[in-house]
C-alpha cells in the first residue's frame, strides 16, 4: 500500500475525525489538490544522483559511481595512495529493499559482485551497471551506542497555482538503529545496510548532537527537493503534492548525508523494527491536514506541530 494510502486510511487515528475530515478529504482529492507524480522518477538512484550533480547540489550524497570503468579508474587510484581498502555499496537503483543492496570492501570485491550479479542475469557487468550504481560508504560514521543508524525523514513538495513551490520537512524523525556493534572495515549487511529482524527505532530527538544536525537535515531537504524541476500534471486543480522519505546518515564530524529518496514512501506503523511509530504517524496525518487542508476549504490559520517549511 502506497503512502497517500495509509494517510487516508489512518485518518481515524488522527485527533480531527470527524466527518468533516472524511468529506473534506474526498474534495480535496477530487478538485482542489491532487497527488503529483515526483519528477524523473526522484527514487531512481541514478536519476537521483545525476540530478543533484547537475544542479551543483551533489555535496549531499556520497560519491556515486554509474559505470564500472570510471568507479575502478578513480577508486583503484585511491586504494593505491592510501594503501586502504574502502566500503561501497552496490545497489540496484531502482530497488526499495535492503535486498537490492551489497556491501563490499575494495574495488576488486565490488567488480566480482558486479560479475556475479551480472552473470545470474545473464548481462554483461556493463549492461547490469545500466541499472545499477555503485556509492561509497561513509568513512567514520557517527554511532548511537557504538551502532550505526539512519534516519527517516518525511518531506511534503506542495506545487500551488499561486503561490508555487514550498516544501515541508516533518521534523518529528525516526532512527532505524542496527542492533550488531559497528566495525568500520567490515561488510556484514546487518552491521552495514540493516535488515530486516536485527534493528530497532528511536526518534532522533535522542541523539545527543540532533540539534546540530536538524538544521543541516534542513538545508540538505530544500536543497534536494529544489533541485528537481516539479512540473504541474493537471492544470484543473489548486495544487499538487508529493510525499517523500529521505534517508539521511551521518558521520562522525555530524554532517548529514543523503542516501537516497523515496517518492511516495509505505508507511508502515510500528513500534519495533522498520516503520514509524504510531504516534509519529497520527502526528504526520494531523499536521497534513491542520497546515494544508483546514486553510484551504475551511478558512482556518495554518497550524502544524511537526511539519514545518524549509
Amino acid at each position: 500500500m502506497g503512502g497517500i494510502e495509509k494517510l487516508i486510511g489512518m485518518r481515524r487515528l488522527c485527533s480531527c475525525t470527524s466527518t468533516l475530515l472524511g468529506t473534506t478529504l474526498r474534495q480535496w482529492f477530487a478538485s482542489a489538490i491532487s497527488p503529483s507524480a515526483p519528477p524523473k522518477k526522484i527514487d531512481d538512484k541514478r536519476v537521483f544522483w545525476t540530478t543533484l550533480l547537475n544542479a551543483g547540489q551533489d555535496e549531499w550524497t556520497p560519491k556515486t559511481y554509474l559505470d564500472l570503468q570510471s568507479f575502478k579508474s578513480d577508486e583503484s587510484q585511491v586504494e593505491q595512495q592510501t594503501g586502504s581498502m574502502a566500503i561501497f555499496f552496490l545497489k540496484d537503483a531502482k530497488a526499495v529493499h535492503q535486498q537490492g543492496v551489497w556491501c563490499c570492501k575494495g574495488v576488486a570485491e565490488v567488480e566480482a559482485k558486479v560479475a556475479e550479479i551480472a552473470a545470474e542475469k545473464k548481462k554483461s557487468s556493463a549492461d547490469l551497471m545500466k541499472g545499477y550504481c555503485i556509492q561509497r560508504g561513509i568513512d567514520q560514521m557517527y554511532l548511537l551506542d557504538g551502532k550505526k543508524f539512519n534516519m527517516r525523514v518525511y518531506a511534503v513538495v506542495v506545487n500551488h497555482v499561486e503561490t508555487g513551490l514550498k516544501v515541508y520537512l516533518f521534523e518529528s524523525v525516526h532512527l532505524r538503529v542496527f542492533n550488531v556493534n559497528h566495525e568500520q572495515g567490515s561488510t556484514d549487511a546487518k552491521m552495514q545496510i540493516g535488515i530486516d529482524g536485527h534493528t530497532f527505532q528511536c526518534y532522533a530527538s535522542e541523539l545527543p548532537c540532533w540539534e546540530r544536525v536538524l538544521p543541516k537535515i534542513r538545508e540538505g531537504v530544500s536543497s534536494v527537493c529544489r533541485s528537481f524541476a516539479w512540473e504541474r500534471a493537471r492544470q484543473s486543480t489548486i495544487a499538487e503534492f508529493a510525499l517523500l522519505g529521505f534517508d539521511f546518515l551521518v558521520d562522525s564530524e555530524e554532517r548529514a548525508w543523503c542516501i537516497e529518496v523515496n517518492d511516495w514512501p509505505c508507511i508502515e506503523w510500528k513500534e519495533t523494527e522498520r516503520g514509524s511509530h504510531t504516534s509519529q504517524f497520527k502526528e504526520l496525518v494531523t499536521d497534513f491536514y491542520t497546515l494544508l487542508i483546514c486553510p484551504m476549504f475551511e478558512g482556518q490559520p495554518a497550524v502544524s506541530k511537526h511539519l514545518k517549511e524549509v
